[in-house]
């Protein structure tokens, strides 16, 4: 009786000549590479491991040549330095930075959001006003409300919101990942 092959087995006689050669390997460990800094970063950052587990996972990533362990910093710094966000809170992405880069990057990073926090609030009356404004414009023409006595809930209104989310892109504007003091490496 004839054997039935499986597809897997099919696919293995077709393809079976072809293998890597170095430099597809070498691309493939640093992808894998690259790819457990950015677990190590985002499981910290979302809370589900600790700074212990974050300093384990980077010390074992930092134990390869020099030039990869350059690259994975690298990469570490820019997620976390990614994940900073104005009017949001920042403790878990500081302190990885502090652990990561020493605590002159965690003070940088630090001020920039408190400055930039700071100007928010200074303009944030006026913001309101403006997404206030917008808010009764929309109740006039959609619900025929207006009046002296209308005042809609800016502050939780989806305009708001995507006031905020402006504001954070503006943040990310100026002060992008790959601009902290880079003097760390």
């Amino acid at each position: 009786m004839a054997k039935i092959k499986s597809t897997l087995d099919l696919i293995m006689e077709k393809t079976g000549h072809l293998s890597m050669n170095s430099e597809e390997k070498e691309a493939l460990k640093r992808e894998e590479r690259l790819r457990k800094v950015r677990g190590a970063v985002t499981l910290f950052l979302t809370g589900d491991k600790d700074q212990k587990f974050l300093l384990q996972e980077l010390d074992r990533l930092w134990e390869v040549p020099a030039e990869e362990q350059d690259e994975n910093r690298q990469l570490c710094l820019d997620l976390l330095r990614d994940a900073l966000t104005p009017l949001a809170d920042n403790s878990r992405a500081l302190l990885g930075l502090e652990k990561v880069a020493g605590a002159e990057e965690r003070s940088l990073w630090e001020e920039r959001l408190r400055d930039w926090e700071a100007s928010f609030e200074k303009t944030r009356p006026e913001r309101l006003a403006a997404v206030s404004s917008r808010l009764r414009e929309s109740l006039a023409d959609q619900a025929g409300l207006s009046g002296p006595a209308l005042e809609p809930c800016s502050e939780g209104s989806p305009l708001w919101e995507e006031e905020k989310d402006r504001q954070r892109e503006a943040f990310r504007a100026r002060f992008p990942a790959q601009t902290g003091s880079g003097d760390h490496m």
